[in-house]
């Protein structure tokens, strides 16, 4: 009897479980999904934005017009980011207790559960939509009567109080939606929010020069270009913790293996060579060497870890899995993009910065903040040139002439976006002062009809495609005793080795160039006489860039410690042939450098013009 009674009693303690103390939790636990606080004398609802939110639907939640909603957080009008407080006045808002009063949305519609008495025409007052516009939606009520259940979907966008920015969704931190309006262009967008193309066409890889009436486009906050530095004091910046020792991974393709067979395959009084793609790793190690010696005579332990990556991604892989490249402070390479891209991963989930030391395209920075690039893009290129050109050709008439090569109309469109900021800056019109023209192929009679028979001829080619450039190189020179000409170009012309040099002195030809090797300098003889003593070679440019990169690297790292990265905007150092002047690519992202020296051909040699 008393075990019965026992089980009587446990099961009249559930009953009241389950219908008194649960509701009362429930109800409780329904309370507690709103944050109420009060700020300045007044209570808000703060509501915290999750992935997935939008507008619309956080209206939706609280019962409060979206006017309201952006009134109280007028931040929140050019998009919501993810992790971003609202504010919600609590006196205008009706958020009935959590979710259940909220309606599912699915991108641009509504979904609507029709309840008791429902007719289109109350549904229609409900969301301000007209009855015409849910009908087109959804044709199966026209011909018949709503029952109770039934699902409608409901235009979003056809409602008075509901715009296009109101239903996009969160997204992080760095990036900014943009609904694109009818005639705009992925350029005119670029120009809008002051930011790259090359950085628009990352974030939107299937966006053409022309869009569709309210495509989304997504903006990065920062740019990608020359002027695209954040205010330092404005940057989180990790804490300045200094070491006595520090480790430093170089990542080169030495191509041991290769070099090894052909020592081995060596036949009697043949003199010794190393494969040819190796000499590029050979110069940029000793360069840095050097670099290594001249910061230890300042005092600090600063240890080189060096391993040969060739072009070699499963020698990369069982590399990434030693447990002492995580050791590393700093790694600077590989060479190869596809290699690099695996680095910086690897050096993003380690919480190590990693440097890229040639060329690569911007977008191994995006969201890696440990990694940085030093050498300028060439949209960054044309960028600077621009400045350089309206800076010093004022109120000159400038032709930019491009092929109709894709690449090279970005090129293009950049230099005259940033050509464009500069001479409205000026009070004066764009249109009056550079044209741009494109070449399917280059006829010279056309050429000579854009040109002044009178005035110098300020020409830009901002363009990396050969073929183009040495062809309108040519053409150009072939009519110069009745034309004068100053043509500006980009980094690659000084490796066009199928232009006659006379052509670019004939036509007074400036080029921007990530770097400068001035014989002229001291610093770079001293650095020169030193490398032949110990090397018995000439450095050449990898040589001198192995320095640059190795010392000004573990001088920042000297200086401010293993968390350096986010100090490179504030860093300079005089270096030989290099200069590094680094901007932030986003608050998440990585540093480029954006400096480039521009270098005129003079008496068979390039003389320096702007530092």
């Amino acid at each position: 009897m008393k075990k019965e009674h026992k089980i009587i009693t446990q099961i009249l303690f559930f009953l009241f479980y389950l219908f008194v103390w649960l509701p009362s939790s429930f109800s409780q636990k329904q309370e507690d999904d709103f944050i109420i606080e009060k700020i300045n004398g007044v209570k808000y609802y703060i509501h915290s934005v999750e992935k997935g939110n939008t507008l619309f639907s956080i209206a939706k939640k609280y019962e409060i017009g979206i006017d309201e909603l952006k009134k109280n957080n007028p931040e929140a009008a050019n998009g919501l980011r993810i992790g971003q407080t609202l504010k919600i006045p609590v006196s205008k808002a009706n958020p009935k207790n959590g979710n259940n009063s909220e309606s599912v949305i699915l991108g641009n519609f509504i979904i609507h559960e029709v309840a008791g008495k429902e007719t289109l025409y109350s549904i229609s007052k409900k969301y301000n939509v007209k009855v015409k516009d849910i009908i087109d939606i959804n044709p199966e009520t026209a011909s018949k009567d709503l029952f109770i259940g039934q699902k409608l979907k409901i235009p979003i966008l056809k409602s008075q109080d509901v715009k296009p920015k109101d239903i996009l969704p969160a997204v992080k931190d760095s990036l900014i939606n943009h609904i694109a309006k009818k005639g705009e262009t992925i350029f005119s967008i670029a120009r809008l929010y002051d930011v790259n193309v090359d950085s628009l066409y990352s974030f939107n890889p299937g966006a053409k020069n022309e869009l569709k009436e309210n495509q989304l486009v997504r903006i990065p906050r920062m740019r990608l270009d020359t002027e695209a530095k954040i205010p330092h004091d404005t940057i989180m910046k990790s804490a300045i913790v200094l070491k006595e020792d520090y480790h430093i991974a170089l990542l080169l393709p030495f191509y041991v293996h290769i070099n090894d067979s052909l020592e081995k395959n060596l036949k009697f009084n043949e003199k010794q060579t190393i494969f040819k793609e190796s000499e590029i790793a050979l110069l940029f190690y000793e360069g840095a060497l050097l670099a290594l010696d001249s910061i230890k005579k300042s005092g600090g332990g600063m240890h080189l870890h060096v391993f040969d990556t060739a072009e070699d991604s499963l020698a990369l892989d069982h590399l990434l899995k030693e447990p002492e490249l995580k050791k590393m402070d700093l790694i600077i390479g590989p060479f190869y993009q596809y290699l690099f891209k695996e680095v910086a991963l690897f050096a993003k989930q380690n919480q190590t910065a990693v440097v890229c030391p040639v060329p690569q395209s911007a977008k191994i920075l995006l969201e890696n903040r440990f990694a940085s690039k030093v050498f300028p893009s060439p949209l960054v290129q044309a960028d600077q040139l621009a400045e350089y050109v309206i800076n010093t050709c004022r109120d000159k008439k400038i032709l930019v002439f491009g092929s109709t090569e894709k690449t090279d109309m970005r090129l293009c469109q950049s230099f005259i976006q940033k050509a464009g900021d500069l001479i409205e800056k000026q009070g004066k019109n764009l249109n009056a002062l550079v044209n741009d023209f494109y070449f399917a192929e280059i006829n010279t009679d056309k050429v000579k009809a854009l040109l002044s028979a009178t005035d110098t001829n300020y020409i830009v080619l901002p363009s990396h495609n050969q073929v183009f450039v040495s062809d309108m190189l040519t053409k150009l020179n072939s009519i110069t005793d009745k034309y004068k000409f100053v043509v500006f170009g980009l980094d690659k012309i000084t490796e066009f080795e199928n232009i006659d040099i006379n052509y670019l002195h004939k036509l007074n030809v400036h080029v921007a160039c990530p770097a400068n090797l001035d014989y002229e300098n001291p610093k770079v003889l001293k650095f020169n006489t030193i490398f032949r003593e110990k090397y018995k070679t000439e450095p050449g440019k990898y040589g001198f860039l192995g320095f640059d990169v190795t010392y000004y690297y573990l001088s920042a790292l000297k200086k401010y410690g293993k968390n350096f990265y986010d100090y490179l905007p504030e860093y300079k150092l005089s270096l030989l042939t290099n200069s590094f002047d680094f901007i932030k690519t986003g608050f998440e992202s990585g540093c480029e450098n954006k400096h480039v020296f521009v270098l005129k051909y003079d008496n068979f040699r390039m003389v320096k013009m702007k530092d």
